[in-house]
């Protein structure tokens, strides 16, 4: 059960992860190409959106070992 939800943990994480780096790149790209510096917040998001990921990353593989 505990190899499940460790499974479970790091499929998440790595969903986060890459969900960050989609909205990241999207709002660089738009923030680009309509030269509108609103869109720099999107990036903004999505970058905590990657540090979130990659914190319950490597969380998930230490077994919750800070």
């Amino acid at each position: 059960m505990s190899a499940n939800l460790a499974f479970a943990s790091l499929r998440t994480s790595l969903v986060l992860l890459f969900v960050g780096i989609f909205v990241t790149v999207a709002g660089s790209v738009v923030a680009f190409v309509t030269g509108d510096p609103a869109w720099r917040f999107l990036s903004a998001g999505g970058g905590l959106v990657q540090v979130t990921g990659w914190v319950l990353y490597s969380r998930a593989r230490r077994g919750g070992a800070a």
